[in-house]
């Protein structure tokens, strides 16, 4: 599945395997609709939460900073905004190697958590909706 297509809680579910740090990530179809929720391994406690970073700004805005993203904005012909996220990654003295993520989104959490995901997996990763 294209990274570029992911949206919502199957976004979620990718940012979270993407931030490798919970013991288990589960994504789920409930009545009221899918979610991401994770189990953290803290060293006092272990809890489980539900994981939103492509609608919560508290999950959402730590990316930034970690994975050094900035962002932007254009208008398509229809004048309507398209938010932009970058990662940009320094190869060395050899600017060749340099490798530049960008990707789109409706909103700037959806494009931030869409670059997350294809700087640590690239521009596909597996249809896990398929698998259920």
């Amino acid at each position: 599945m294209e990274v570029s297509e992911l949206s919502g809680a199957l976004l979620d579910y990718w940012v979270a395997m993407a931030l490798d740090k919970f013991i288990k990530v589960h994504y789920r179809e409930w009545v009221q609709g899918p979610s991401c929720v994770v189990i953290e391994n803290n060293p006092l406690m272990v809890r489980g939460y539900t994981f939103n970073p492509t609608t919560n700004w508290e999950f959402c805005g730590p990316l930034i900073d970690q994975f050094n993203i900035s962002l932007d904005y254009e208008c398509d012909e229809y004048n309507t905004k398209i938010h932009l996220a970058n990662i940009y990654k320094c190869g060395g003295p050899n600017w060749k190697d340099d490798v530049n993520y960008v990707q789109s989104g409706r909103t700037p959490q959806e494009a931030i958590c869409r670059v997350v995901v294809e700087s640590v997996y690239g521009e596909e990763v597996e249809d896990i909706v398929k698998k259920l």
